[in-house]
């Protein structure tokens, strides 16, 4: 189930929780420098993926209160343990990492396991979790997830290695944390991408490894004490973002994984979820919010109800634009008003309007955010491949799964997305014709050079005199 088992010890100015940078490091506006830059170090780049992590996710700005008011930045001794693990039906290994402090008491064990935000790398929970666990003397397990930030370099034919300590990069044959399967030869490959993999399917899995690589640990930690097991430790599960969308996937597992439920196999103690991602049955696709939220949100914050709260920093020099948003959408009969304040004003009532309906029905797919969620574009039929496929669904066959929602094919650079329903049933998205075709403003024709367009770029489809609809969803090129 694990393999590439690293063992790393971190005491003094190298500690478990910061890299012996502290709060003041970690506060640094420039990244920790590498003596060779050609070929740094495995401590020298695991303090600067720290303090990438640290800062990605926690407020650690003078006066924000964190270590202050709340929050750790303590050093903390103790030991690592790295290794690639693998779920059955999946082609492509995630990372498990394994924090045990020196403080770690056997009379009260106790393991935080967490997953990833986002596609962050295997510290990416570090200020969630790390940050709680490690000074109350709890081992803390972390997992990518199956997403991470490993790549391959199709051009120099090399990746990033499971085992930094033989250095950052190698070829296939050197034990790659990610080694794509593709006939492809130009551009840069992403595990979360182009694993071929269905990773979403599977993040319950992901964090149910995680902790059981956690207790291995601890029983080569402290071989007197084993055996460490789920009846004897306690196991809290947290995350935030899909990191809350996953340790609640890990939470519908029994004690053997098979996902009975029986009352006396559970092997969580306690989930803690901080605005998860998840979709339920029934409810309107993640990529039908995303659109609307790029639609209407630039209108949205120019609404003067909004002005008393914290802005965003680019409101100054982004309103221009924001107002010809507003404009458009006007244009389009998409809002009501107008002036730009009445457009706003209406843009952002049809957020709200939406949220609270979705709240009534229960059918909430999306962080309730102020200005998220409008209802104005007709849900899709499929669920979007990356929500978490709902418990009582049949999972996708192996061949819906491997044929990859983020494959490889030429480009490896590009983002393509599949949507994948309850039953494995595949539909390759386009977000630039689909948002053409929906609101039905291009005609026939347009509409056929949109989905020619959408192949390269929502820039070549503006160029080829879409509506500016047509890029509101990212798509990589």
């Amino acid at each position: 189930m694990f393999s590439a088992v690293r063992v790393t010890e971190h005491r003094g100015n190298d500690d478990l929780l910061t890299g012996g940078l502290g709060r003041d490091g970690l506060r640094a506006m420039t990244a920790p420098a590498f003596a060779d830059p050609e070929q740094p170090t495995a401590n020298e780049m695991r303090r600067r993926a720290l303090w990438s992590n640290w800062r990605g996710i926690a407020d650690l700005a003078p006066g924000g209160g964190y270590g202050e008011l709340y929050g750790s930045t303590a050093s903390v001794s103790g030991r690592e343990f790295n290794a690639m693990a693998t779920v059955p039906g999946a082609s492509q290994p995630h990372r498990v990492l394994v924090q045990v402090p020196d403080a770690f008491n056997a009379g009260k064990r106790c393991i935080v396991v967490t997953a990833s935000s986002g596609s962050r790398g295997i510290y990416g929970a570090i200020a969630v979790a790390g940050a709680w666990g490690l000074p109350k003397g709890c081992a803390v397990a972390y997992t990518d997830k199956g997403a991470g930030s490993d790549y391959f370099d199709l051009d120099a034919g090399q990746g990033a290695r499971a085992d930094v300590e033989r250095g950052a990069v190698g070829s296939r044959a050197d034990g790659l944390a990610f080694a794509p399967d593709t006939t492809a030869t130009t551009g840069v490959a992403f595990k979360h991408a182009h694993s071929r993999d269905n990773p979403e399917a599977y993040w319950g899995h992901y964090v149910k490894q995680a902790a059981q690589f956690a207790l291995q640990s601890l029983d080569d930690a402290f071989p007197q004490a084993a055996p460490f097991t789920f009846d004897n430790t306690r196991v809290i599960a947290v995350g935030i973002s899909n990191g809350g969308g996953a340790v609640l996937r890990a939470a519908e597992l029994d004690g053997s994984g098979t996902g009975t439920g029986r009352p006396d196999s559970n092997w969580l103690d306690a989930v803690v979820a901080g605005e998860p991602n998840v979709s339920v049955a029934g409810a309107r696709p993640l990529y039908d919010y995303t659109t609307q939220a790029a639609l209407l949100m630039p209108c949205a914050l120019l609404d003067p109800a909004l002005a008393p709260l914290p802005q965003p920093p680019m409101t100054a020099p982004s309103a221009p634009s924001w107002t010809l948003r507003c404009a458009s959408l006007k244009s389009a009969g998409l809002v009501e008003g107008n002036d730009t304040a009445a457009q706003a004003a209406s843009a952002l009532a049809r957020c709200r309007s939406a949220l609270m309906s979705g709240a009534r029905s229960g059918r909430r797919t999306h962080r309730p955010t102020a200005a998220m969620a409008p209802a104005s574009i007709p849900a899709a039929t499929t669920t979007p491949r990356w929500a978490p496929i709902p418990a009582h669904a049949p999972r996708p066959p192996p061949s819906a799964r491997r044929g990859g929602p983020m494959a490889v094919v030429s480009r490896p650079a590009r983002v393509s997305a599949w949507s994948i329903d309850g039953w494995g049933r595949r539909t390759l998205v386009s977000p630039v014709c689909n948002a053409c075709a929906r609101y039905g403003q291009a005609t026939a024709p347009m509409r056929c050079a949109c989905a020619a367009a959408s192949a390269r770029s929502p820039r070549a489809c503006l160029a080829m005199g879409c509506p500016w609809w047509c890029s509101t969803v990212l798509m990589t090129d």
